[in-house]
């Protein structure tokens, strides 16, 4: 509040006043006792933020939210033309077991308290932040319809966007290692803001870091730097990515001993973002995403197939399609078996999707239809691996059809487990799977 507020203790008992001399006067009226001010008149947003230190606005923030860790950092509003506004805006730490909660920011007018409901004044990419905003501009009726019809509200939400846009590029500018340091917690908004806010993408999308395959940060236009001299033709405007816990390790390993990078994304915000950024082209800067299952072959060398190759795919197509045991399925009933003689790929096999087909499944599991759009994969069989070599072998002498049976699945089962994992329902398949063939490995040896 804007006026002092006093707390009067009723146990004190008036007080006769003292002389110059430090006596106290007996012939005076006493004197009521003094109330104690229990409020602070002047908010930390009303103050020059010149004369601040960080720990200052650290305090405030735990005044408004005892229970938060420490913020990441903070913005300090201050305007007063063409509208009034003051205001900190915090960017917390998210706690990811915590459930979200929109009422983080509190609107005041003239330091009285207005409401928690800052819809239509804050964006809702920006709803993630924590703080206060007093403005003589914002109505004290906040309904709905009385703040699309103020044409102040607009101007306000416009300012607040430029000047978080503002504060976070000269952190990467000024700080680049503490804006890594908390990516992790500010990436959601900047992403979303990226894709809702035309202005804001505008400032913010070549600031938008990913982790490559090393784990080290790096932007958009980075990463173009970085394609090697030789791979820039079969790249052109190509971002390889992997997604996080679902790609393949050795393909990222074998693209990075050829000096391709990739970067790591999730399954939240990142296909928005990715899709966002192929459609909407800022300047010059054109990218196309594509996973590194399904354009590596694309981008490193590829021997020419042999007839020795050919039966390497008969035979896995043969036991994982074409042949089941009676009441069962087959497990890769659908797809289809590839070869590819990747050069340097040590892999004996891994899983491959269309990249359209997977971005129609990742928009239908986000509506709740996965059913709709199932993932079709392609099983791809690299013929130089020992283990796919050994395999034709032992099938070619005709003497172990169980043996080479076991082979072909353990081979899909390492394919799975690489990318995507295997779901709860087909470990004990893999455990039983694995021990039947290291027992039949170890029967051959005695």
């Amino acid at each position: 509040m804007p006026y002092p507020i006093g707390v009067l203790d009723e146990e004190k008992e008036p007080t006769k006043p003292t002389k110059e001399d430090g006596t106290v006067d007996e012939d005076a009226p006493a004197v009521a006792a003094t109330p104690s001010i229990i409020n602070n008149t002047e908010p930390l947003w009303k103050k020059d933020p010149k004369e601040l230190k960080d720990e200052d606005y650290k305090n405030f923030y735990r005044s408004m939210f005892p229970m938060d860790p420490e913020p990441l950092f903070w913005i300090h509003l201050k305007v007063d033309h063409p509208f009034i506004l003051e205001g900190i805006l915090f960017f917390p730490k998210l706690n990811k077991n915590q459930p979200f909660k929109e009422n983080n920011i509190r609107l005041y007018s003239k330091q009285v308290f207005v409401s928690d409901n800052v819809k239509n004044v804050i964006p809702d990419f920006l709803s993630l932040l924590k703080g206060s905003i007093d403005s003589t501009d914002i109505p004290l009726n906040v309904s709905r319809s009385a703040l699309q019809g103020d044409p102040n509200i607009r101007r306000i939400s416009n300012y607040v966007i430029k000047k978080v846009g503002e504060s976070l590029k000269k952190l990467y500018r000024t700080d680049r290692e503490k804006y890594e340091a908390i990516w992790e917690d500010i990436g959601i908004f900047i992403k979303y803001g990226c894709v809702s806010d035309t202005k804001f993408d505008e400032t913010m999308r070549d600031m938008v870091i990913f982790k490559n395959a090393d784990n080290n940060y790096v932007t958009l236009p980075e990463y173009k730097e970085q394609i090697p001299a030789d791979k820039k033709e079969k790249l052109a405007d190509k971002v390889l990515y992997f997604e996080a816990g679902k790609s393949d390790y050795s393909l990222r390993n074998t693209l990075k001993e050829e000096g391709v990078q990739s970067i790591e994304t999730e399954d939240h915000i990142d296909p928005h973002f990715m899709q966002h950024v192929e459609t909407k082209k800022i300047g010059d800067n054109e990218y196309k995403f594509a996973s590194v299952d399904s354009e590596i072959h694309n981008v490193l060398d590829v021997e020419n197939t042999t007839e020795e190759d050919i039966k390497i795919k008969d035979l896995f197509t043969k036991i994982l399609v074409g042949e089941t045991k009676e009441g069962e399925e087959a497990a890769l009933s659908g797809t289809e078996v590839e070869i590819q003689k990747i050069k340097n790929s040590t892999s004996p096999a891994y899983f491959k999707t269309d990249e359209q087909m997977k971005r129609f499944a990742k928009m239908a599991q986000s509506m709740g239809q996965n059913a709709m759009f199932p993932t079709k994969k392609t099983l791809v069989i690299n013929p130089s691996n020992a283990l796919i070599q050994n395999a034709l072998k032992i099938h070619e002498k005709g003497n172990n059809t169980e043996l080479v049976d076991k082979i072909c699945h353990h081979v899909e089962d390492l394919a799975t487990i690489s990318s995507e994992g295997l779901k709860n329902e087909d470990k004990d398949h893999f455990v039983k799977r694995s021990t039947d063939l290291i027992q039949e490995l170890t029967n051959l040896a005695l």
